[in-house]
């Protein structure tokens, strides 16, 4: 893993995916093959597909409508020209459609099979984001990392989902 203390941090708009880079203390660029899982799973959750059969766009809207709501219930991190304006966090944690939202994101794009994270497709999904940015990486740390947050639990109908999916994205920050 590079250790030259910069990482890429990549955000997500509504219909595309921007990278950018940003100097960082070195404990954090030495969580930076998590960056690429965060990657996918914020592009995921704001529009973009990878695996699914079903256009990207036909995925956010079939979940949006199962479960009316739209990506005003994300937390909303103040629009600067690198990031977005929101992330994975919901506005309101207990709302259970809300968090059934991710989850069919999750699943309609392939990161979920079967109430499982689909460990092996993001692994080779975020590893695949990292060399396409030049970055050098420990596989077995990334596979590490990403069965870490597949052990996540939750009560209540789609938290386990959700809490899997906070902490890809805050093992990224």
């Amino acid at each position: 893993m590079s250790s030259s203390g910069r990482l890429i941090c990549i955000t997500c708009a509504t219909g595309h995916c921007k990278r950018s880079t940003q100097q960082t203390s070195r404990p954090m660029a030495e969580m930076l093959s998590l960056l690429a899982v965060f990657g996918i799973v914020c592009c995921m959750a704001q529009i973009r597909a990878v695996t699914s059969d079903e256009p990207e766009d036909e995925v956010q809207n079939k979940c949006a409508q199962e479960y009316n709501v739209d990506e005003s219930i994300f937390v909303n991190n103040g629009k600067t020209e690198d990031n977005d304006n929101y992330n994975i966090v919901l506005k309101d944690e207990s709302n259970e459609y809300h968090r059934c939202y991710v989850q069919c994101l999750m699943e309609g794009y392939g990161y979920m099979k079967d109430g499982e994270v689909n460990q092996e497709y993001v692994v080779k999904e975020a590893g695949k984001a990292l060399e396409e940015d030049g970055v050098q990486f420990e596989q077995k740390e990334l596979e590490s990392d990403v069965a870490a947050c597949a052990t996540q639990t939750g009560e209540g109908k789609c938290n386990r989902t959700y809490q899997i999916t906070k902490c890809l994205f805050y093992y990224s920050k």
